[in-house]
């Protein structure tokens, strides 16, 4: 991609903006702008995005999005968009990096964890931690017999479409401190049930999925499109582990919301867009 389309795409955004998130939010200190737009933008499949050039298309534009057809002309907008469309020189472009029509939007399928919980190690190492009455799943990096790792599993098996992109969203309720680094990875043994899992039970990880600072409050989303997709054709399960990397510190504990929360909203997840 050219400095130019680069910097032309940078334009296009602050010169006729959406305020894309959240769109109901506009405090009384919000600059004024009269060109605007606080709708939801109706992108394809927003915070979907992964590592790669080619792992943004949820970041298309939908059709019926107010933001086709409403940017401002520029000169020596380089030609094309981020995707390789055509950009006019003569016809008023969309808003942001993408300039194509608008995409017909899917419904995504979502599913709660049918399993979750944490364990912990050392003198803990042989009993459940509450697992199917837990509101929370906890991790946390500390010395023998504080340590906690969580497990969380989805069970789509009533889906039977395609699977263009899958993600998990985890919900931190507390984090102790600030820079807690927790480490999302693979399980393949499906077996396990929050009822009946320990330490001493528990199955292995192996590829990671993710490293990410936790910051109460805010979700952490996880790409598991791959990984559904394998899954759709030897039983349609997935589990995760997740725990921290950071230093064993007394002070590094993470809760995150289990699907046994008061709260519906922030309990564990599993998306499917087709």
């Amino acid at each position: 991609m050219s400095v130019i389309i680069l910097v032309r795409m940078i334009e296009r955004v602050f010169s006729n903006s959406i305020a894309v998130t959240p769109y109901g939010n506009h405090p009384a200190s919000e600059p004024s702008d009269a060109h605007k737009i606080t709708s939801d933008p109706l992108l394809a499949g927003a915070g979907s995005g992964g590592i790669g050039l080619s792992s943004v298309n949820g970041y298309k534009l939908g059709t019926g999005s107010p933001a086709l057809s409403s940017g401002v002309l520029m000169s020596s907008n380089g030609g094309k968009d981020y995707w390789g469309n055509t950009v006019s020189s003569s016809i008023a472009p969309n808003r942001g990096a993408y300039n194509g029509a608008g995409i017909v939007l899917t419904t995504p399928n979502t599913w709660n964890a049918v399993d979750d919980a944490n364990v912990r190690d050392g003198t803990y190492a042989t009993t459940n931690q509450a697992g199917t009455t837990a509101v929370t799943v906890d991790t946390k990096n500390d010395l023998t017999s504080y340590k906690r790792d969580g497990y969380f599993k989805f069970d789509f098996n009533s889906y039977s479409g395609t699977v263009s992109n899958a993600t998990i969203t985890l919900k931190p309720i507390i984090a102790a401190m600030s820079g807690i680094q927790n480490e999302v990875a693979l399980v393949s043994d499906n077996t396990w049930t929050e009822g009946a899992i320990t330490w001493n039970t528990k199955p292995s990880s192996s590829t990671v999925l993710g490293t990410y600072t936790i910051v109460a409050g805010t979700p952490i989303t996880i790409n598991v499109t791959s990984q559904v997709q394998a899954a759709m054709s030897t039983g349609k399960k997935l589990s995760i582990r997740v725990y921290s990397t950071s230093a064993v510190n007394s002070n590094g504990n993470v809760s995150f919301a289990s699907s046994e929360s008061i709260a519906s909203t922030d309990r564990p997840k599993l998306t499917i867009t087709p």
